[in-house]
């Protein structure tokens, strides 16, 4: 497979693919984009069980450290896998 390649919209640098990890006690899994505002239930958690949630890929700019971000695939609660 061909290597995806960006430019930075900021500097016209290349962009290297990366991403965000989110780790509890538990799990390690990539960042999520979470439709609408955050919901806190009594105990404190944040509610989306119900809400529209996308992985989120990153890049990350060799030459001025500009980051962007791209929700890149729905994913309907379930754990990562590491597919796209």
């Amino acid at each position: 497979m061909d290597k995806i390649t960006k430019k930075c919209h900021v500097c016209g640098g290349e962009m290297e693919e990366g991403f965000l990890l989110d780790k509890n006690k538990t799990m390690q899994e990539p960042t999520r984009w979470i439709e609408g505002e955050p919901r806190k239930m009594m105990s404190g958690v944040v509610q989306f069980s119900n809400l529209r949630q996308f992985i989120v890929e990153a890049w990350r700019c060799e030459e001025c450290g500009n980051l962007l971000f791209t929700a890149i695939k729905e994913n309907k609660g379930e754990s990562w896998t590491g597919q796209r």
